[in-house]
Parts: C-alpha cells; structure tokens; sequence
C-alpha cells in the first residue's frame, strides 16, 4: 500500500505540539539559527570581501584591524551562546519535550482497545513510531527552522551575486533542483525498506530478549529450543539481507547522483565560468573573483542544506503519520455522552444473555451462546479445561472485548452503557498472568503512587506473607527485583502469587476476580489459597477461575465449560449427582491426587 503524509498538517502537528509542551524551545531554536547563520555570512562572505575590496582601494590597516576586532568580538558572543545552547538549552528543553511526548504515548496505550494487541500490524507501526519518534519529532521542528533561515541566507547572498553576475546563479539552482527531485524518490524508496526491516528487526530483538532474559536461561539449557531459535533468528538475518539486496543498489545509485549534482558539478562548473570571466572577457576583479566563487561554493552548501532539510521534512512526517495513527486511534471508551456514572453496589447481579464471542480478525468461536446468571454476594467458580474460554468470559465481564453476539447486562442494564472507568471500579482482579514491577513491594500493592502503609499491612497479613516482608530492611518499601537495585528481592513463583493476593485484598471492591491465580501451587496450596480468598470475599460477589475443580467445591455456583459453551453448572454436590462432564472430570482428577 502506497505511503501518503500529509506535510503540511504534520508539520503544523508537531510545531503546535511542541508549543503546547515548551514555546520558548523554539524562541531559543531562532536565536541559535539567527547568530549562526549572520556567523556564516560575516566570517564566509562579508569580511574576506570588505578585506579584497580595502586593498584593491588601498584602505588603511588601521581601518582593517578595527574591522578585525568588531568581528571577533561578535564572534565571540556568538560562540559563547551557541556552547550554552549546545550543551545546556537544548538538551534540556529536548529531555523535557520527548517526555512529555513518551508520556502522552504511554497514556494512549493504556487506553486504546486491547484488541489491537491482537493485532500484528498494530505491533509493526507501534515498533515503527517507537524506534523513530524521539528522532523524528524534534527534527521536524530543527529541519523547517533549519530551512526557513537557509533560505533567507540564500536569499541575501544571491541579491549580492546578482549586482555582480546573475548567470552563476544557474550553476547553483538547476543541478539542485534536479538532486531535490531524486531525493524525494530516495525518501520513498528508503521508508519502504525500513519498512520491511521493522518486521525483521522485531524478530532479532525477539531473539535477543529471550537470550538475555532468566525466564527462558533454564529451558535453552535443558533442551534444544535454542536450535529453532537460532534458525528463527538465520531467517530474520537472511530477509534482512534480501531487503538490503533489494533496495540498497537503487538507494546507493540515487544517493551517488545527488552527491554528483550538489557537489562537484556546482563546484567545477562556477569555477570554470568564473576563471572564464577573468582571463577572456577581463570583466570580474579579484574581490569579484573570490566573492562569486567563495559564495557560489557557500550557496550550493546552503542549497544543498535547504533540499536536505525539506526532504528530511517529508521524509520525518511519514513517520509522524505513525505517531498521529497512533494517537487516534480508538480509546476503549470514546462516547462519553449519557453514559451512566453511577452503580448501585448494593444489589449487582450480572446477566450474560446468549453471548457469543471471536477474538477480532478470526473466525473461531470462543464462546457460543452463553447463558449466565451472578447475584449479590454470590461465589462462582468458573471451571473447565485450559482454552475452554474461562478467561474469555472474564475478559468479556471487565470490558477487554466487546461481544460478537449477544449481550452482557448489570443490574439489568447493557454494560457498554455505563461509564467504563466507573464500571471498572466495582472490580478487583488477580489474573494467571499478573506482572509484579521493579517498584517497592506496597507500590506494587497498591498500585498507585499514594497509599496507605497500615492497609498494605493488612492486606500482607491476610496474604500470609507479612512475616517475611518484615524481616526484610525496608519492610514493604523494598524494592521487587534487582533490575534496578542490588538489594531489591527476588521472590518465589508462590510468593508472587501471594503479593498479588494482597494486591486484591487492598483494592477493596464490591467485585472480585480471581483468574487462576494460584496457577504455581500444588492442588492443596491452591485449595488454602480458594479458602483465604473466600474468607476476605465476605458481603462481595466471587468469581474464581481454574482448571482444578478440587478448588471449586467451595463456591456457591460452579460453572463447568468446555468448548465455548456451558456445559453444566450448580453446587459441587448437585453436579456429582447429576454424574454428568464436571463428575467425569473431577473423579479423573481425583484419582490422579489419590496416586500421588
């Protein structure tokens, strides 16, 4: 699919931005651009010409040396800014704009659609921006800037050229313009190839993460996975060689050319014609001679520079493209009119009304017509094989997905209608896959910056893991991991479990969801575990996810699914009697405790 970008509307994009974060970011920017370039043309063209022009008119030294001294001294202050700006304005002013622009990226993830996760184009453009954002964003602002003031020196130097000879003008623009146009192509066919390289690069760094990551240091040593590693990561390599093959001879070539006009034609071509000038026709003096060359070398650099930065502007905002997709696209809530704002905690009951359910972009049914019922205050444990579509129905209840087919209802009321942030504040939940974070362990309790130290305790005490928290240094103000900190803790498949447990307690909310969180421990740990969640889920409706239906013989309703549907469901002892799925398979499970 063609690429197509919007420069204006990017560019404008960016600068607003960029105002919106640090305006005077740009007012600095100016000032930078201002002095240098005056630098440049004092130093390049107005002082070695006001020195030819003194001896061809025999001026005094004196004047010369005053002229010397008034060039140094701006000079000077010229430098003196340009270091502060170098090593202290912009580099502070770029720190403060690209976190503000990563933080606005952050906050966009943690609200678009989880289905875009399931999405491998949405992962190559994510990659993509990522990789090329904190480049891309501030050289747009550098490049227009950049270009704005090269062309008010080109065109201050070429007004003076033209009093002198305006047919060397066309040894500068005609081969420039030419270069500016095959740039262009380079810009397009250049996108294309990191493009392609994005995928591959992604698979590399894949390889890489598994390499260096202790998740996976016992199974590479264990088996021989690292040989189909190994040849995921030849093939990576080996397209990344065919994508160089197949762009790179017609990048170079280009690239050549655009060397070839914008240097050395402009440059031996004013020559010859100035030479000319001097020794046939007699017409241009040596102040003349110097001038007209020394600009014409300077112009085709600022040329050069201009068609360099205005391609850089198109070429930066194909990207931006990305980083502008991305922000646009969906929140998980984007209607925020009529919804409701209020639940009554009190009384909820929970109604899935035949709902049926795909994962976006396939065609296999997860979940065909389910028929649920959860009242107040109510115990359910949802069991079944792995991939029966336990955790789907989850998903589904806390709003990761909408529903194929059908609807889910609270108190009566579709729940796509209810505001999502205050749906999502009747829930607390514990999933299989909970991510602990190199944080203090009462920041990975609370899950906020702000919390309460005595509540963290209490919430440890009912994990049963407040007696070794205790023990350590700094309490529930260690660090998790050593990621960032030698005396962090590294704690047991168990004990993670356990801080997520807390975790839960501390969140206290009228809905909890366990989604087999116990997934680490032995049948008669997880069945401790089921009874101390039970015990903290007293006036709060349960719902408890496992494929172990030793642990579900304490909930109030168990839901047996199997293949996308419900099979059965009621009390443990009315399901055993029934000697229907959940009878077969609990006595298999049983019997294989019973072995053991």
């Amino acid at each position: 699919m063609k690429k197509k970008s919007n420069i204006f509307r990017n560019n404008i994009f960016v600068i607003k931005k960029i105002i919106s974060i640090d305006a005077s970011k740009i007012v600095f920017d100016i000032i930078y651009q201002v002095s240098t370039k005056f630098k440049m043309f004092l130093f390049g063209i107005f002082y070695p010409l006001f020195v030819f022009r003194a001896i061809e008119n025999g001026d005094s030294f004196n004047k010369v040396l005053l002229y010397v001294g008034i060039a140094l001294g701006i000079n000077l202050l010229i430098d003196l800014y340009a270091g502060l700006y170098s090593n202290k304005i912009a580099p502070i002013k770029t720190i403060n704009i690209m976190g503000a622009v990563n933080r606005e990226l952050y906050d966009k993830s943690a609200q678009i659609e989880v289905s875009n996760y399931e999405n491998p184009e949405f992962y190559e453009q994510y990659n993509r921006m990522m990789q090329n954002v904190q480049q891309r964003f501030l050289s747009v602002e550098s490049s227009l800037l950049t270009c704005f003031f090269d062309c008010a020196y080109l065109i201050l130097t070429m007004s003076i050229m033209i009093n002198i000879d305006i047919a060397i003008i066309g040894f500068v623009i005609v081969p420039l313009l030419i270069s500016f146009y095959i740039g262009s192509k380079i810009n397009k066919t250049q996108y294309k190839y990191n493009e392609k390289q994005t995928t591959e690069n992604r698979k590399k760094s894949y390889v890489t993460n598994i390499y260096f990551s202790k998740d996976y240091a016992k199974e590479i040593r264990l088996t021989k996975i690292d040989s189909v590693i190994n040849i995921f990561n030849e093939n990576a390599f080996k397209k990344s060689i065919e994508n160089v093959k197949k762009y790179g001879w017609n990048l170079g070539l280009k690239r050549a050319l655009v060397e070839t006009l914008g240097r050395y034609i402009v440059y031996i071509g004013a020559l010859a014609y100035v030479t000319y000038n001097i020794l046939v026709t007699k017409s241009f003096s040596i102040s003349d001679f110097y001038f007209l060359l020394s600009s014409t070398i300077t112009l085709s650099w600022y040329l050069n520079s201009t068609i360099r930065n205005l391609l850089s502007i198109n070429d930066n905002c194909l990207y931006i493209d990305d980083y502008i997709t991305f922000l646009n696209k969906d929140n998980e809530q984007t209607d925020v009119n009529d919804l409701i704002k209020t639940i009554d905690s009190n009384d909820i009951t929970f109604e899935f009304r035949n709902v049926s359910f795909s994962y976006p972009g396939s065609s296999d049914v997860v979940l065909q017509h389910v028929n649920l019922h959860i009242t107040n205050n109510q115990k359910i444990a949802l069991v079944g094989f792995n991939g029966a579509g336990k955790t789907t129905i989850i998903k589904l209840l806390m709003r990761f997905y909408k529903v194929t087919e059908g609807e889910i209802l609270l108190n009566g009321i579709n729940i796509e209608k209810y505001d999502l942030i205050t749906y999502r504040s009747i829930f607390t939940s514990i999933f299989q896959d909970f991510q602990l974070y190199a944080y203090s362990i009462a920041k990975n309790i609370a899950m906020n910056d702000v919390y309460d130290n005595k509540l963290i305790n209490e919430s440890l005490l009912r994990a049963e893991i407040l007696e070794k928290v205790s023990r350590f240094e700094n309490e529930s103000e260690t660090i998790i991991s050593k990621e960032f900190d030698q005396d962090g803790i590294v704690f047991s498949g168990g004990e993670m479990q356990k801080i997520a447990l807390a975790r839960a307690f501390y969140n206290d909310r009228k809905i909890a969801i366990f989604d087999e969180p116990s997934s680490f421990l032995d049948p008669y740990a997880e069945k401790k575990v089921f009874e101390k969640m039970i015990e903290n889920s007293q006036g709060k409706i349960a719902i408890f996810v496992s494929h172990r239906l030793s642990s579900a013989t304490l909930a109030d309703n168990i839901i047996y699914i199997e293949n996308g549907k419900v099979c059965e469901q009621g009390k443990h002892g009315d399901l055993m009697q029934m000697q229907g799925r959940y009878y077969e398979i609990f006595k298999l499970q049983a019997s294989n405790y019973i072995k053991l």
